[in-house]
């Protein structure tokens, strides 16, 4: 909304706050009265997310003065030829050629989610060329209830996988987050 000079109402800039802010709040290990300890990933996740937003703003400011699909194309050309550069790339094809073998089991499930990845990526880019970058952007800001979904399925179901603290004080203090997410969202969508 800052680089493409996109109007948000100031309620979806309030919502947007709150649902920041809240993101940033479960991303945080210990949040006490003065003591606010981040968790290590936190720096990691702020910096993927600014680099991701930078390509959302890039794709919106490309695809206003040309058609989507050939904007999208273009994209994925460029991913293809990034991919033949690594393919080719010695250690890199040496790496693939040892690994492919153990990756055997699991070959399925990689081509299916990286099929619903590109769909993801499809759908995300078509509304990027419809509405404001900052409200798709916030939209992906609630990735964190699926993950939390997904945390707590692994937990109870493939704990050898992933171990959260499933305690009912640490539960009822994250569904009270994701509840201040759905009301952000509120605000960015009404």
């Amino acid at each position: 909304f800052l680089f493409l000079n996109e109007p948000l109402l100031p309620k979806q800039i309030f919502g947007a706050v709150i649902i920041i802010g809240a993101g940033f709040i479960l991303g945080s290990e210990k949040i006490e009265a003065r003591i606010f300890s981040p968790r290590k990933s936190l720096l990691l996740m702020i910096i993927s997310a600014s680099m991701y937003a930078f390509v959302l703003v890039l794709f919106r400011s490309v695809v206003k003065v040309q058609e989507f699909w050939t904007v999208f194309a273009y994209e994925y050309i460029g991913m293809g030829i990034g991919v033949v550069f690594l393919v080719f790339h010695p250690d890199i094809k040496t790496n693939f050629k040892k690994n492919i073998v153990s990756l055997r089991p699991i070959i399925k499930f990689l081509i299916l989610s990286s099929g619903f990845s590109i769909l993801a990526q499809i759908f995300q880019n078509y509304a990027i060329s419809l509405v404001p970058v900052a409200m798709v952007n916030l939209l992906l800001g609630v990735q964190p209830i699926c993950l939390l979904g997904v945390g707590l399925i692994l937990s109870f179901f493939f704990p050898k996988i992933l171990k959260e603290d499933i305690s009912w004080s640490t539960l009822r203090f994250k569904l009270c987050i994701v509840f201040f997410m759905i009301f952000g969202l509120y605000f960015v969508y009404s």
